[in-house]
């Protein structure tokens, strides 16, 4: 029952000594938030009073040192998710496109199994360190087939897309195993790709209740874990995990599904060992409407400026290159 403070000898010398940790030149913590009032119980109405939730946008580019842990923006709400937000939608549709309507007429694309995939993640063999720069890292590429990729039209006005989102896919599997990966990126005018979110799932346990605000609900449990028919058109729901990310006025969202991996700090993913790496389909359109749902924020004022590549913490970037989807067989 005190008042948060910070000792002034750790606000001077720790905050050098917490910067050169991560090769930062200069570093400050944030002034205390509460010390203008006299009492505690007086803080700690103060406190009450405010939103719960505080989101920082786009860490790592609030600063003229690219990667410092402060935020270009920020804004609060009541709860995540905001109930305030809206719902957008968009279709999976021929030559890699994603639309505002699912196209009349059925389609499908192909991606081979990458048996790479799952053991490839940002930090390598030496793993995350913490002297290292948190953008040394190597985001690889899917070979050409091994991936399918959907991508709006530039954005006409900025916005904030926000999960948990829904990714909605038609999958017809030659086996019974298999898992799936939906990342999302953000395709910039200026020609580079950052890192939005990733979601996946053993679609073994594709069975999910809807839930408020985009959340699905599902067990895990061995009991409800069902195989994939085989040579079936099978819908699935992967969910995309909790995230706030500006799109620009000019940008593009872009819907990435493949095997999962490589598009992880540390994680290593497990896959079936298959005798020869199958080939999966993607279904869009008629009655396979394959999409993608998420969020889009209240009315947030975002910088015009586009964050420099490399600088946000835990958001590689790249430069983009177009992918060419494989019409399924």
């Amino acid at each position: 029952e005190r008042i948060p403070e910070l000792n002034v000898v750790i606000r001077t010398a720790g905050a050098q000594q917490f910067g050169d940790l991560f090769g930062m030149e200069e570093t400050v913590f944030e002034p205390d938030r509460f010390t203008q009032y006299e009492t505690y119980d007086e803080a700690l109405q103060a406190f009450e009073t405010e939103p719960s939730v505080r989101v920082l946008f786009e860490s790592g580019a609030g600063s003229e040192q690219a990667g410092a842990p402060i935020p270009l923006f920020e804004a609060s709400y009541e709860q995540w998710p905001t109930d305030t937000a809206r719902t957008i939608e968009w279709f999976v549709g021929q030559e890699g496109q994603l639309l505002d309507a699912s196209p009349e007429d059925a389609g499908a694309d192909a991606w081979t199994f990458d048996a790479n995939a799952g053991i490839e993640d940002f930090f390598g063999p030496r793993g995350y360190q913490l002297l290292v720069p948190i953008w040394d890292i190597d985001w690889t590429r899917f070979d050409p087939g091994h991936i399918t990729a959907y991508q709006t039209a530039p954005f006409t006005k900025s916005m904030v897309i926000a999960g948990p989102g829904i990714a909605e896919l038609w999958v017809k599997s030659p086996v019974d195993d298999l898992s799936v990966q939906v990342t999302l990126s953000e395709v910039r005018p200026d020609g580079m790709e950052y890192l939005v979110q990733t979601g996946w799932l053993r679609l073994g346990h594709r069975a999910a209740e809807d839930g408020e605000n985009l959340r699905l609900r599902r067990t895990y449990s061995e009991e409800d874990f069902e195989n994939v028919p085989i040579d079936t058109w099978v819908p699935v729901k992967v969910a995309i995990p909790s995230v706030a990310h500006p799109i620009r006025e000019g940008s593009s969202l872009r819907m990435l599904v493949s095997t999962p991996g490589r598009d992880h700090g540390t994680w290593e993913f497990e896959a079936p060992a298959y005798e020869t790496p199958p080939v999966f389909s993607l279904g869009y359109g008629g009655a396979r409407p394959s999409g993608l749902t998420m969020a889009v924020l209240p009315v947030v004022e975002i910088p015009e400026e586009y964050p420099p590549c490399p600088s946000l913490r835990g958001q590689p970037c790249r430069a983009y290159e177009a992918i060419v989807n494989s019409p399924a067989q």
